[in-house]
Order: structure tokens, then sequence, then C-alpha cells
């Protein structure tokens, strides 16, 4: 533990209606120059960022059965129980995973390093 906070940074991404938020840059910049934290390492556009920032990075790489079985039992409950999101974001429907290209489980699939075997 860092004994700073941790803020995830889809929280510092997304505003409402899902839709990325103009000062993203400047919210990792303020949260990266804190002396501890923790955050996630997804959106490249901020990773030199975070890089520069850091005193250490860890890496997890978990089986993709894992990763994908985690994700679908996440994304299900968030959407039977409407649990809100980043500002007031909720899961779509579920038909949005045939529909929505970057719907969260198709991104799982997608990135998934068993896609080239």
């Amino acid at each position: 533990m860092t004994g700073g906070q941790h803020t995830e940074i889809d929280s510092l991404h997304t505003g409402p209606g899902w839709a990325p938020r103009e000062n993203f840059l400047q919210e990792v910049n303020r949260f990266t120059s804190e002396d501890a934290w923790t955050r996630e390492w997804q959106y490249p556009s901020v990773r030199a960022l975070v890089a520069r920032g850091a005193d250490f990075l860890v890496g997890l790489d978990r089986p993709f059965p894992m990763t994908f079985a985690r994700v679908v039992r996440r994304t299900l409950r968030r959407r039977f129980l409407r649990e809100a999101l980043w500002n007031g974001n909720v899961e779509a429907p579920l038909s949005s995973v045939f529909t929505d290209r970057e719907h969260i489980v198709r991104w799982v699939i997608a990135i998934s390093p068993m896609r080239s075997c």
C-alpha cells in the first residue's frame, strides 16, 4: 500500500453520458503530483505522465478466463442493480454488447492475448 489515495482513472476520464472529460489531463497531472497515490495504467494518452510521477509500477497478468469472468460478473451486477458509476453513468442495456464496439466485454476479448492463439 502506498499510503496515498486511490482514484479510479475512469472516474477522471469519464463524464456524464460517458463522454470524455475535457480536464482529464489536468486531473491526472494533479493526482500524480501528490506524494503518494495508486492508480491504473490504461489510457495511453497519460501513461508518460503517470510513469514520470511513479516510484514503481506493478503489472498483473491474470489468466484470460479469470479476467473475462470477472468483467462479465461485474457488468451483470452493475446492470441489474443499476449501480451508479462515474458521474451518474450506469451500464448500458446488455444488448449493447452486440452493438457497441467499445463495450467492456468486447474490449476485454479484443485485447486478450488468446486471440492470437
